[in-house]
Protein backbone atom coordinates (compact mmCIF):
# COMPACT_ATOMS: atom_id res chain seq x y z
CA UNK A 1 0.00 0.00 0.00
CA UNK A 2 0.79 3.42 -0.19
CA UNK A 3 -0.71 6.29 1.58
CA UNK A 4 -1.12 9.66 -0.70
CA UNK A 5 -3.04 12.43 1.45
CA UNK A 6 -6.37 10.57 2.53
CA UNK A 7 -5.95 7.63 -0.09
CA UNK A 8 -5.05 4.27 -0.15
CA UNK A 9 -3.15 3.61 -2.99
CA UNK A 10 -1.24 0.08 -4.69
CA UNK A 11 2.09 -0.39 -6.15
CA UNK A 12 4.17 -3.17 -7.43
CA UNK A 13 7.18 -4.63 -5.73
CA UNK A 14 9.31 -7.27 -7.89
CA UNK A 15 12.49 -6.93 -5.13
CA UNK A 16 13.00 -4.84 -1.67
CA UNK A 17 14.93 -2.23 -4.14
CA UNK A 18 11.49 -1.13 -5.51
CA UNK A 19 10.69 -0.02 -1.45
CA UNK A 20 11.20 3.57 0.02
CA UNK A 21 10.47 5.04 2.96
CA UNK A 22 7.16 6.07 3.18
CA UNK A 23 4.32 7.64 5.73
CA UNK A 24 4.84 6.88 9.00
CA UNK A 25 8.13 5.64 8.22
CA UNK A 26 7.18 2.27 7.14
CA UNK A 27 8.38 0.82 3.50
CA UNK A 28 6.18 1.44 0.15
CA UNK A 29 6.06 0.87 -3.46
CA UNK A 30 7.63 3.77 -4.90
CA UNK A 31 4.99 4.80 -7.55
CA UNK A 32 1.45 3.84 -7.57
CA UNK A 33 -0.24 1.28 -10.50
CA UNK A 34 -3.48 1.71 -11.72
CA UNK A 35 -5.37 -1.04 -9.91
CA UNK A 36 -9.26 -1.07 -10.84
CA UNK A 37 -10.61 -1.76 -7.64
CA UNK A 38 -13.40 -4.09 -9.37
CA UNK A 39 -10.32 -7.14 -10.25
CA UNK A 40 -9.63 -7.32 -6.63
CA UNK A 41 -10.35 -10.93 -5.62
CA UNK A 42 -8.82 -11.03 -2.04
CA UNK A 43 -6.73 -8.55 0.19
CA UNK A 44 -4.87 -8.91 2.91
CA UNK A 45 -5.71 -6.03 5.58
CA UNK A 46 -3.65 -5.68 8.22
CA UNK A 47 -4.54 -4.76 11.58
CA UNK A 48 -2.89 -4.07 15.31
CA UNK A 49 -5.52 -6.56 16.88
CA UNK A 50 -8.84 -8.51 14.97
CA UNK A 51 -11.87 -9.42 17.05
CA UNK A 52 -14.02 -12.63 16.57
CA UNK A 53 -16.18 -11.03 14.34
CA UNK A 54 -13.84 -9.67 12.13
CA UNK A 55 -13.34 -5.71 13.15
CA UNK A 56 -10.13 -4.50 13.37
CA UNK A 57 -7.31 -2.11 15.03
CA UNK A 58 -5.83 -0.28 12.78
CA UNK A 59 -3.87 2.94 13.54
CA UNK A 60 -7.09 4.67 13.69
CA UNK A 61 -6.69 7.18 10.30
CA UNK A 62 -9.39 4.94 8.13
CA UNK A 63 -7.18 4.45 5.52
CA UNK A 64 -8.52 0.52 4.97
CA UNK A 65 -12.09 1.10 5.86
CA UNK A 66 -12.45 3.98 3.09
CA UNK A 67 -11.10 1.45 0.77
CA UNK A 68 -12.78 -1.54 1.55
CA UNK A 69 -16.09 -0.05 1.76
CA UNK A 70 -16.12 0.86 -2.01
CA UNK A 71 -14.83 -2.85 -3.01
CA UNK A 72 -17.26 -4.85 -4.72
CA UNK A 73 -16.62 -7.87 -2.98
CA UNK A 74 -13.55 -9.68 -2.40
CA UNK A 75 -12.61 -11.80 0.29
CA UNK A 76 -10.79 -10.03 2.82
CA UNK A 77 -8.34 -11.54 4.96
CA UNK A 78 -6.53 -10.18 8.05
CA UNK A 79 -3.39 -11.95 9.49
CA UNK A 80 -2.28 -11.79 13.08
CA UNK A 81 -1.19 -13.23 15.83
CA UNK A 82 -3.57 -15.31 18.07
CA UNK A 83 -2.71 -13.58 20.93
CA UNK A 84 -3.68 -10.44 19.38
CA UNK A 85 -7.05 -11.78 18.75
CA UNK A 86 -10.07 -10.16 20.82
CA UNK A 87 -13.68 -11.85 21.45
CA UNK A 88 -14.85 -8.01 20.34
CA UNK A 89 -13.21 -4.44 19.94
CA UNK A 90 -14.78 -1.34 19.92
CA UNK A 91 -16.32 -0.55 16.69
CA UNK A 92 -18.50 2.15 14.60
CA UNK A 93 -20.74 2.40 11.49
CA UNK A 94 -17.43 3.42 9.18
CA UNK A 95 -15.67 -0.16 10.31
CA UNK A 96 -15.27 -2.52 7.48
CA UNK A 97 -15.08 -6.29 8.80
CA UNK A 98 -12.35 -9.04 7.16
CA UNK A 99 -14.15 -12.64 6.54
CA UNK A 100 -11.59 -14.17 7.82
CA UNK A 101 -8.76 -13.77 10.42
CA UNK A 102 -5.67 -16.42 10.40
CA UNK A 103 -3.06 -16.86 12.66
CA UNK A 104 -0.52 -19.19 13.39
CA UNK A 105 -3.12 -21.17 15.60
CA UNK A 106 -6.59 -20.78 13.99
CA UNK A 107 -8.84 -19.64 11.43
CA UNK A 108 -11.73 -17.93 12.15
CA UNK A 109 -14.58 -17.28 9.19
CA UNK A 110 -16.54 -14.14 10.44
CA UNK A 111 -19.54 -14.27 8.57
CA UNK A 112 -21.33 -16.31 10.95
CA UNK A 113 -21.37 -13.56 13.43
Amino acid sequence: PIIKGENLLFGEIKSLNDLKVGSYGILEPQEPIDLDPEDIDIIIVPGIAFDLRGFRLGYGKGFYDRFLKDLKNPTKIGLIYNELIRDSLPTDDKDVRVDIVISEKRIIYTKSY
